[in-house]
């Protein structure tokens, strides 16, 4: 298994190390995962009647008379509208996406009933909803509703309005999250001009969407413009908050992670060990941002062919993560895979089928089998299985990756076409290896 990347926005490689990487608050964004609640608002289309010309001649008519105002709701019905938010938003922070729509639906039936379609609770909710299809690994269905609202926000808000800009950077996010990386770059180039206008230079809303942008590049191989991106961030950060801040710090660390995919492994590595070396008297060596830092090293190492160095750093890591978080949390199972990864490199197959087994079982048992965490643990496991020569069972389980890529982000999605090689692959080497009829 050769330490490829995985980056938690479109997660675009399927095996190896998982170099883990923070948005520019400090918090950790892994593979559609640990993403910040943020305020979340929406309008949604009207069906507009058209007027046909009256021929000549043809009597006047009167003007279609207003809409009539909806009374204002009851003390019962605000006590439930507040009750079904309160829940759906619980259920949302604690990564229940799917309750929390279920819920999130049932306020919206109430307030387009009571409040009214375009009332800003009503529009609110319809953006919630959109939020969680995107964090089911619907991308897909997230940007079909985006695209649908963003018109509706430039008419009724304006375009300049930060909930129109809202919308359109929740679209370039998911065209990142599906992989079509050109029009999600054009997105957020909309929207950064937009936002310093109407919010200013250093609002933190402009640098989430420069640093989105940022990643956009970096997954188009654009890394000389993905790094000028970052390092408008970090200057910012550095004189506003200073070098020691965890801000800076988890921007440092996004700077050193596109060094690394630009191939300058030796920045790459001083920048890590530099930025560990703050991180850890600021923040406390089992830091859950020291504890990624490190992750990223082990992937600095590992990249140098140092595999009996990262490896004890790895099991340290997953023994931190698994008593703070326990077995099943992402950042564990990122960690047991990265430790696969190293034992892989180092041919110890065996012991890499073991872990990478584990976390294709917990993954499948806690996400379902179509989430995209699971569906690259299915490959994981096939590579490993496939360099063991344990064809029947590598092909069963690339062909089931392949068919969940196919139905999760279509036959053109780059996961879905590197399972497809690999089941190609594995199939011809049966054929190799089959005796003469």
């Amino acid at each position: 298994m050769a330490h490829q990347l995985v980056f938690p926005s479109t997660a675009n490689a399927q095996t190896g190390f998982i170099l883990q990487q923070k948005v520019p608050n400090g918090t950790l964004w892994l593979m559609h995962q640990l993403s910040p609640l943020r305020s979340i608002l929406l309008l949604i289309v009207l069906g507009c009647a058209q007027l046909t010309p009256a021929q000549s001649p043809a009597p006047k008519t009167a003007p279609p008379a207003p809409a009539k105002a909806l009374p204002p709701p009851t003390k019962e019905q605000q006590e439930e509208m507040a009750r079904l938010d309160k829940e759906a938003h619980q259920l949302f922070e604690q990564g229940q996406f799917a309750e929390a729509e279920t819920r999130f639906r049932t306020l919206l039936a109430l307030q387009q009933r009571v409040l009214g379609a375009e009332h800003p609770d009503t529009l609110k909710c319809r953006h919630n909803i959109a939020r969680m299809l995107g964090n089911q690994s619907n991308p897909a269905a997230a940007a079909k509703d985006y695209r649908v609202l963003l018109p509706v926000r430039q008419r009724v808000l304006g375009i300049e309005h930060p909930d129109t800009l809202e919308t359109q950077h929740h679209l370039g996010r998911s065209l990142q999250q599906m992989g079509q990386y050109a029009e999600a770059e054009q997105v957020f180039r909309e929207v950064i001009p937009l936002r310093q206008k109407a919010l200013g230079l250093e609002h933190a809303d402009t640098l989430l969407t420069r640093y989105d942008l940022a990643e956009v590049l970096r997954e188009e191989a654009k890394y000389s413009e993905s790094l000028e991106q970052i390092r408008i961030v970090l200057a910012i950060e550095r004189r506003v908050l200073g070098e020691e801040s965890l801000k800076t710090l988890a921007s440092r660390n996004n700077q050193a992670v596109t060094l690394f995919a630009a191939g300058r492994k030796v920045e790459a590595t001083k920048e890590f060990r530099a930025i560990l070396a703050i991180q850890e008297r600021v923040a406390g060596e089992d830091d859950p941002d020291t504890l990624t830092l490190r992750n990223n090293f082990c992937a600095m190492l590992m990249s140098q062919g140092k595999y009996d160095e990262a490896e004890p750093i790895l099991a340290r890591l997953l023994a931190i993560r698994e008593r703070t978080w326990g077995i099943a949390h992402p950042e564990a199972l990122s960690s047991r895979n990265n430790l696969a990864a190293a034992f892989e490199a180092q041919g110890k197959l065996v012991e890499a089928e073991k872990e990478l087994r584990l976390v294709l079982k917990i993954r499948e048992h806690e996400l379902g089998f179509e989430h995209s965490d699971a569906l690259k643990s299915c490959y994981n496991l096939a590579v490993s299985l496939f360099k063991q020569e344990k064809y029947p069972e590598a092909l069963g389980l690339a062909q089931r990756a392949e068919a969940g890529w196919n139905k999760v982000m279509g036959p053109d999605h780059p996961e879905a076409q590197q399972s497809k090689k690999l089941r190609a692959a594995i199939q011809a080497a049966m054929q190799k290896k089959a005796p003469p009829q």
